[in-house]
């Protein structure tokens, strides 16, 4: 039996499939939102995932070339070592060989303007060392004066 002023049992039952359902559209706001805030996540992780591999990816090859540049300068390094021990052998040996030729025509023509032109030539390539002891320097100075 129906009261005068209640509500009926089709609107009893209207109202609770409206809140059923009120609530089932919230749950399903719900969801979607967690889901939304999940797949947000999953996306940027794998941006932050890419990023990282590209930062790996190119860690590696600036690793790389800093060995491949390491590698060239030690080798150029080396070929110049060689080349300057090379030089200095030569050096010692053209120093030598004009002290040879020069000390016999220092006696016979100390003044012979070749001579002293190549003199020059050295003494601005190898000056006396400011190290030199100055008794040293006189000694070097009276050898290259020997009529």
């Amino acid at each position: 039996m129906h009261l005068p002023g209640s509500p009926s049992p089709g609107e009893v039952g209207g109202v609770f499939a409206g809140i059923v359902t009120v609530l089932a559209l919230l749950g399903g706001g719900v969801r979607w939102l967690v889901s939304w805030r999940e797949r947000r996540a999953e996306a940027r992780s794998a941006k932050l995932q890419r990023w990282h591999e590209e930062l790996d990816a190119r860690e590696r090859r600036l690793d790389a070339e800093e060995a491949e540049r390491s590698q060239r300068l030690e080798d150029r390094q080396g070929r110049l070592e060689v080349a300057y021990a090379q030089l200095h052998r030569e050096n010692a040996a053209l120093r030598i060989a004009f002290e040879l030729i020069a000390a016999p025509l220092r006696l016979r023509e100390p003044e012979n303007p070749a001579l002293k032109q190549a003199e020059e030539m050295l003494k601005a390539v190898f000056p006396i060392s400011p190290l030199t002891p100055p008794p040293m320097v006189g000694l070097m100075d009276q050898l290259h004066k020997i009529d």
